[in-house]
């Protein structure tokens, strides 16, 4: 694993790359509101002191406080605003695809030396900004693809470990597992799958015990919230709403949802990494690496999710895509060694084209009916009315867009002579639906109904 002589030939059209991915993600940062799962995360924006944040982030089902900590921060220097909030997000992702372009351009240059083996690179790396699962948490304000970035960067800093040992080394990959615990649990995974590995090799004793301590110093930091986060939930009801079943881990449905793309992106994607381990028979350091943390970040997020009966989520594979992608690009490169670059430049364009037009639909395409929702409901309200909302809580969401919404909430039994109530379609349940309509029962009537996506608003007249 030695360090590349020189950057790859191909680095002019990686920058030229890097220039339209950074334009695509600015532009596309404001082009849709705010969704249910961002709202949720900027609660934290009402925080005003770092312990406000964490205890807000404590409350939030497999949170950790340092995406808030980082958003508040942007939100305090820029003022708020949809972009502003995303920001980080998009930031991150810009700097994931710096990183996994000098990872391609170290393990490929190493083991492939020709020109056209060099020039292969730009492909991986568009492969990966435009792989949806990647995408789309450039543009969320979420705390994703901080965890990925801190991924790739434990993976760049273990090569370079591995490489030559050293104090100093050892403790920036026990900072850089750190952070990315704190920004997403989830991306010690690939660095379980790096030391799963480098136990199953003669390596130099200094290289295990320099990752082994780093590793675990890193985890030892994280205990206190664990804790934290286990003691809230039991105190917290909200905290225990999800639940998990292995009919959301079927394989067709694990297809479909990695990359994010559909069917077609993941059958070329595994078949180019197929290739790669096929043609090097399994007996490739770097490969067997890779394959390791692809295997590890696949499956333990499923059982985790088993054993904790929390949902599974398409999201909790992020971390296994650069491995995947990685392989992806030595399968790349083998093809084209093998001239065989009519199937390379097949596979590249069976991901890339569903892969752009599933990107293009999460750019433009609103997530949810929440924003929608609240500006109708504020046009349609009247001083006489009071805003009633299935469940009553969801008034947060509204009034996030319209902060006035929340001093109109109906109390326990509205009095008002008209009533405006809503719920949400997507996020009520048909109990939570009936319990509003209890409220007003025998007292009002209902006057008409307003559909927004699949929201409904409707207005209450008392008898």
């Amino acid at each position: 694993m030695e360090r590349p002589s020189r950057l790859p030939q191909g680095w002019p059209a990686l920058l030229i790359l890097g220039g339209v991915y950074c334009a695509v993600v600015w532009l596309s940062l404001g082009k849709t509101p705010l969704w249910l799962d961002e709202l949720q995360q900027l609660g934290s924006a009402r925080q005003r002191t770092i312990h406000q944040i964490v205890e807000w982030a404590k409350l939030n089902p497999a949170a950790v406080p340092l995406p808030y900590i980082v958003q508040q921060a942007f939100i305090a220097w820029f003022g708020f605003s949809t972009v502003v909030a995303r920001a980080p997000a998009a930031i991150a992702s810009v700097l994931c695809g710096i990183v996994f372009a000098w990872l391609l351009a170290k393990p490929l240059a190493d083991a492939r030396g020709s020109e056209t083996a060099r020039l292969v690179l730009l492909w991986p790396t568009v492969l990966f900004l435009a792989a949806p699962l990647q995408f789309r948490y450039a543009l969320e304000a979420r705390g994703y693809s901080l965890g990925l970035l801190f991924s790739l960067l434990t993976l760049l800093i273990f090569l370079d470990l591995c490489r030559r040992p050293s104090i100093g080394l050892a403790v920036l990959y026990g900072l850089a597992i750190a952070l990315g615990l704190y920004s997403q649990p989830f991306s010690f995974l690939p660095v379980a799958g790096q030391l799963i590995w480098l136990m199953g090799r003669s390596a130099d004793r200094s290289v295990r015990k320099h990752a082994l301590l780093a590793a675990a110093v890193a985890c030892a930091t994280f205990v206190p919230w664990y804790l934290e986060q286990a003691d809230a939930k039991r105190h917290y009801a909200q905290m225990a709403v999800y639940f998990f079943s292995w009919r959301q881990v079927t394989p067709w449905t694990l297809l479909h949802e990695f990359p994010g793309g559909g069917y077609l992106p993941s059958i070329a994607l595994f078949a180019m990494a197929a290739y790669a381990l096929s043609r090097g028979s399994f007996k490739n350091p770097l490969e067997q690496l890779l394959l390791c943390m692809a295997v590890v970040s696949t499956g333990a997020p499923i059982l985790a999710d088993a054993v904790d009966g929390y949902f599974f989520a398409a999201r909790q594979l992020l971390f296994a895509l650069p491995a995947i992608l990685l392989l992806a690009g030595v399968g790349l490169d083998r093809l084209y060694a093998d001239r065989r670059r009519v199937w390379a430049f097949a596979a590249l364009a069976v991901f890339l084209i569903p892969a752009g037009l599933k990107d293009y639909r999460g750019a433009v395409v609103p997530k949810d009916d929440l924003a929608a929702t609240g500006d109708r409901i504020e046009s349609e309200l009247r001083p006489e009315m009071c805003v009633l909302v299935a469940p009553r809580n969801q008034i947060a969401y509204y009034s996030f867009f319209h902060p006035d919404l929340e001093l109109r909430a109906c109390p326990e039994r509205p009095d008002s002579a008209v009533v405006l109530a809503a719920d949400t379609g997507q996020y009520t349940t048909p109990q939570e639906q009936d319990a509003m309509s209890g409220v007003l029962a025998g007292d009002y009537q209902r006057e008409r109904s307003i559909l927004v996506g699949r929201a409904r608003i409707t207005l209450y007249h008392r008898r």
